[in-house]
């Protein structure tokens, strides 16, 4: 087993976060509704991005109702833009006005008497080919170090957890992290006989909404169709829920360690 962790990502999430708690808290004591689009690309410098959430940035967007800024070219290899327009509020859903929420940009916008002054944020990772050629090398790297644990003789099966269950290809957008790269397991790692150790990965996917007596996750097969060693059909069977099997654990017995005159 083991736990594949891309740090660019990562890094990227922590940034949205900053940038959305920041401008929340400010917006609010600020008593300011906006609706701020940020777009994001994976990698971007953080002395760059730290000017969404600083005070110069905040004061920007409290006194002008709509605007938008953009890096220069120099500044950054992918452009980051931030782009703001009012949140428009109405009383209830019958008086909302869809022209004026059109012109506005549409959605999102806010109805309902207990509702305030409202902070809307979104973003954009602007995740592209490079970025899913970039994290498929470091899921390939987590693989690669697990290697010198398989035995040669045996059926070797790697379980793959992410500590990005999903991944933000867009706006409001969410892509399940196996979707993305369990594709490029199959057409590019099976496909390679440096592989040929692996009999197959199991994609570890958490269920998020799951009760506590629900199964709150799920192991998907991915089979290597290349394996040195291939999976018995007993493995396949059990995976796939065909069949019932039990195993046997044996207390194993304490090596003595006193000697005999």
């Amino acid at each position: 087993m083991t736990v594949w962790h891309w740090e660019a990502y990562a890094a990227w999430q922590r940034m949205s976060n900053m940038i959305s708690t920041t401008l929340s808290a400010r917006m609010r004591k600020r008593d300011v509704a906006r609706n701020i689009r940020v777009e994001l690309p994976i990698g971007s410098p953080k002395d760059l991005v730290s000017t969404l959430w600083s005070h110069e940035f905040c004061d920007m967007v409290c006194n002008s109702e709509s605007g938008q800024i953009t890096t220069t070219p120099d500044a950054a290899e992918r452009p980051i833009r931030a782009t703001w327009r009012p949140m428009l509020h109405f009383a209830d859903d019958s008086h909302i006005d869809w022209d004026a929420v059109e012109a506005n940009g549409g959605l999102p916008f806010t109805s309902g008497p207990s509702i305030g002054h409202t902070f809307g944020y979104s973003v954009n990772p602007c995740f592209n080919d490079d970025d899913r050629a970039a994290a498929f090398e470091s899921l390939r790297k987590s693989i690669d170090r697990k290697k010198r644990q398989h035995a040669p003789a045996s059926p070797h099966f790697l379980a793959l957890a992410s500590t990005a269950p999903q991944i933000s290809t867009g706006s409001e957008e969410f892509t399940d992290t196996w979707d993305l790269l369990g594709l490029m397991i199959e057409k590019r790692m099976w496909a390679n006989p440096r592989y040929a150790w692996l009999s197959g990965v199991l994609h570890h996917r958490p269920n998020r909404m799951a009760l506590k007596s629900d199964t709150i996750y799920t192991l998907e097969y991915n089979p290597n169709p290349n394996a040195r060693v291939p999976a018995p059909p007993t493995f396949a069977k059990a995976i796939a829920g065909d069949g019932e099997f039990h195993s046997m654990w044996q207390r194993p017995r304490r090596r003595s360690t006193s000697r005999q005159a």
